[in-house]
């Protein structure tokens, strides 16, 4: 019994060390950025960049939802993909891929207009983004809540795949990300 609680002593010190190393990392030693002072929006009047396109050529898309990966431990559970794809269709999605959660899923790569992505992040407050066009799949996170600075070096990490587009997914879900 006593080696078991010198052990458990042990693990338990392992694991504030590693806690107050990411905390120290991700509030004291993180990369600090300057933004650009917002402002309300001023001028004559707003451009619409899509007044004269051709709604007859748009195409109906999805590219957030997910399905059953890390031993259903996340969102999409009951969801398998063979029946995304099936639902989808029926719906009449012309372009739909599968977001999971740090996997990138293939299942739809013969589908017209397949994209690799994958969604990206781990925390409760949902800080997540979709990577696009993702190449490989980047681990890297913080463990804490998140500061501007931290989800910008975050966006900036994910762009290391340089063909990708980073979008922000469910940005007002659980105060993830500020309007600020």
């Amino acid at each position: 019994m006593r080696h078991f609680l010198l052990l458990f002593k042990n693990i338990f010190r392992l694991i504030l060390l590693f806690a107050f190393a990411a905390f120290l990392f991700q509030y004291i030693f993180n990369v600090k950025y300057k933004f650009a002072q917002s402002r309300p929006f001023h001028g004559n009047y707003v451009f619409n960049p899509y007044s004269n396109i051709d709604s007859t050529k748009w195409k109906k898309a999805n590219f957030h939802v997910h399905t059953h990966v890390w031993m259903g431990l996340c969102n999409g559970r009951a969801n398998q993909s063979e029946k995304v794809d099936s639902l989808y269709k029926y719906l009449g999605y012309d372009l739909f891929n599968i977001s999971d959660y740090e996997k990138i899923n293939i299942f739809g790569r013969k589908n017209k207009g397949y994209i690799p992505e994958y969604e990206h992040g781990y925390l409760f407050p949902k800080n997540h983004q979709l990577v696009l066009n993702a190449h490989k799949i980047c681990w890297f996170d913080y463990f804490f809540p998140e500061t501007k600075d931290n989800e910008q070096y975050v966006i900036n990490t994910l762009k290391e795949d340089s063909d990708c587009l980073v979008t922000i997914a469910h940005p007002a879900y659980r105060g993830a990300y500020s309007p600020d």
